[in-house]
């Protein structure tokens, strides 16, 4: 089968496009992630397609200037993105793409070569994320330019993918959205978190790190983010008895944007 998959840059998707190609399909992901970093995560070259020289001004300006106009940034990275892919886009069957960010090259790919859209969402649905925003002060709620194109994304596609449980049943009372979507967990490579510096051993150290948490009976857990108190995994570890938390937990802490973390 012929697969394109289109992002801005890695997400989960990459490593979706290195296990699709191992199973035999003939897998091309276009984004700027540049060839050289794609490899080092086990993407082969011959599945990668850099859109970087349309896409290099606005990365610029999000790294230089992440302040400076962010609506136009984005406006111009979406129809960057979007002409870039359209231009180097080959024949496939199935067109998987990051929903909100890929609208017109996802109807190029149907239009041209009838191919099925298949449209990653990792987030709750976008009514329901900004609904849990909303109530917060200060809290950066999704522009009206995001939701539009995610709505519009969620209607095009012939399937919805989300990573979880909780993902779905955000989209539970969408009944012309619910059946299609298709619930696929990311999973993890605890090889990609070393406890210790040395890349060397990092494998090993996962094996030890494993073995620890087995046999611990008190374990010490660390966050870092925004809005903890609202989205807090905290609260999901304090259900375990092996972690243990004072009354008050988590405290308020105020990061560089004023927001608890």
């Amino acid at each position: 089968m012929r697969i394109a998959i289109a992002a801005a840059g890695r997400f989960h998707v990459l490593d979706l496009a290195r296990e699709l190609h191992a199973l035999g399909h003939r897998v091309r992901f276009y984004s700027y992630v540049p060839r050289s970093r794609a490899r080092s995560f086990g993407l082969p070259a011959e599945c990668h397609v850099s859109l970087m020289p349309f896409t290099s001004p606005a990365i610029i300006w999000q790294r230089l200037a992440p302040g400076f106009l962010p609506r136009l940034r984005e406006r111009i990275m979406y129809a960057a993105l979007n002409y870039a892919a359209i231009l180097r886009l080959r024949r496939c069957d199935v067109f998987i793409c990051m929903s909100g960010i890929y609208l017109e090259a996802a109807r190029f790919a149907r239009r041209r070569y009838g191919a099925r859209l298949w449209v990653e969402r990792g987030s709750r649905h976008i009514l329901v994320q900004d609904g849990i925003l909303a109530p917060i002060v200060g809290a950066e709620r999704p522009n009206h330019l995001t939701v539009r194109r995610e709505l519009a994304g969620y209607e095009m596609a012939d399937r919805i993918v989300v990573p979880s449980l909780q993902v779905e049943e955000s989209f539970a009372a969408m009944h012309n959205l619910h059946p299609k979507l298709f619930r696929n967990p990311y999973g993890v490579d605890l090889g990609m978190f070393p406890t210790r510096s040395s890349k060397k051993n990092s494998r090993a150290n996962c094996a030890t790190f494993r073995r620890d948490v087995v046999s611990a009976k008190r374990l010490r857990l660390a966050g870092k983010g925004s809005e903890q108190r609202r989205r807090s995994a905290f609260d999901a570890c304090r259900r375990d008895r092996r972690f243990a938390f004072p009354e008050a937990w988590p405290p308020f802490c105020p990061s560089r944007s004023g927001r608890a973390i």
